[in-house]
C-alpha cells in the first residue's frame, strides 16, 4: 500500500507570493535558538528521473542533520494499510452512479477501464479522490525504484537516522473526507475531460527539475480547485505542518523537513508561516550530479 504522499501528485496537477522565489527546493532554517543543522526540502512523490536532479545538496544537508522528518513516517503509515483501504471507499454503498450524470458516468469509467485495467472495478466504490491519485501515478514516469520521498526516508534509515512524521495517517485520511464527494466526483470528471492533465504533469516535473516553485505553483493554478480542497488538502495543513515544525526546533531538534513541494511556496505556505514565526528561511544552491 502506497502512502498518502500520493497527495503531492493530486495537488500538483490541480494548485502567491509577493517577492519572486529564487530558484530552489531546499531551505536551511535558522534564527533565534536554533544551533544545529536544519532545513525544509519540498519533495514529489514520483519516480520520474527529474525529481533526481540536483540532488547533492540534498543528501549533503540531510548527512548534517540528526533527523529526518517527512509529512509522515513512511514505514509506519505502511503499516495502516488495511486501515486506508477502507477509507478510500465510499460511505453507505455509495458508488459512482450515485455521483453522475449517465454521460459523464460512462465518460468516467471509460478512463478508469482504460489506465486501470482490473483496478477500475474497485474503483466504482472508491472516493474520486483516490481514483484521481491513482490515474495520477499511472502517467508519472518510472525511472526510478523510489519514489523522491520513499527514497529520502530510505536513505536516513540506512544511515541511522530517526525517521518522524509531521502528521498521522488519520490527519491525511481525514483532511481527503473533508472535501464533500461532490466535489471530488467534479475534479474526478474535469480530469478526464482535460486529458488526464498530461501536458500539466510534463510542466510539474520540468518546473520541479529547475526547482522552480512559483512554476510550481503556476502549474497548479492552471486547473484551479475547489475551496474545500484548497482548504483541507493545502491550507490547513500547511498551518499544521509549519506549526509543528516550529514545535521540534524550539525543542532543539536538528531536522531534515521533506514535505510535499507544493506545500512550500505562496502567501500561507509553509515557507511564509515559518518565517511569520521568526525564522530566516536561506535557499541553498543545487549542486550538479
Amino acid at each position: 500500500m502506497r502512502s498518502i504522499p500520493l497527495l503531492g501528485g493530486v495537488l500538483c496537477t490541480l494548485l502567491a507570493a509577493a517577492q519572486p522565489l529564487p530558484h530552489s527546493l531546499l531551505w536551511r532554517i535558522s534564527g533565534p535558538g536554533i544551533t544545529a543543522p536544519a532545513y525544509v526540502l519540498g519533495t514529489v512523490h514520483s519516480r520520474d528521473a527529474r525529481a533526481y536532479q540536483g540532488n547533492d545538496s540534498l543528501w549533503t544537508a540531510m548527512a548534517a542533520c540528526a533527523e529526518v522528518v517527512g509529512e509522515l513516517d513512511n514505514e509506519a503509515a505502511a503499516k495502516g494499510g488495511l486501515a486506508v483501504l477502507s477509507a478510500m471507499q465510499m460511505p453507505g454503498g455509495k458508488a459512482l452512479a450515485d455521483l453522475y450524470r449517465k454521460k459523464d458516468l460512462e465518460r468516467v469509467r471509460d478512463a478508469l477501464q482504460e489506465h486501470l485495467g482490473l483496478m477500475a472495478l474497485a474503483s466504482d466504490r472508491m472516493k474520486p479522490f483516490w481514483s484521481m491519485a491513482l490515474l495520477t501515478e499511472t502517467l508519472m514516469r518510472n525511472d526510478s525504484a523510489l519514489v523522491l520521498d520513499e527514497a529520502v526516508q530510505a536513505r536516513a534509515r540506512r544511515s541511522g537516522r530517526t525517521v518522524s512524521g509531521l502528521e498521522t495517517m488519520q490527519e491525511q485520511l481525514a483532511a481527503i473526507d473533508a472535501i464533500p464527494l461532490e466535489d471530488q466526483a467534479a475534479m474526478l470528471l474535469e480530469m478526464v475531460r482535460n486529458g488526464l492533465y498530461r501536458g500539466s504533469i510534463e510542466r510539474m516535473m520540468d518546473a520541479y527539475a529547475r526547482q522552480d516553485l512559483e512554476a510550481l505553483e503556476a502549474v497548479v493554478r492552471e486547473g484551479g480547485m475547489p475551496s474545500s480542497m484548497d482548504a483541507a488538502l493545502l491550507a490547513e495543513r500547511n498551518g499544521r505542518m509549519a506549526d509543528r515544525m516550529a514545535a521540534r526546533l524550539a525543542e532543539g531538534c536538528s531536522c531534515f523537513f521533506a514535505i510535499g513541494a507544493a506545500h512550500l511556496p505562496g502567501a500561507g505556505g509553509v515557507l511564509d508561516r515559518l518565517r511569520g514565526k521568526g525564522f530566516l528561511l536561506t535557499p541553498v544552491a543545487v549542486e550538479p550530479d
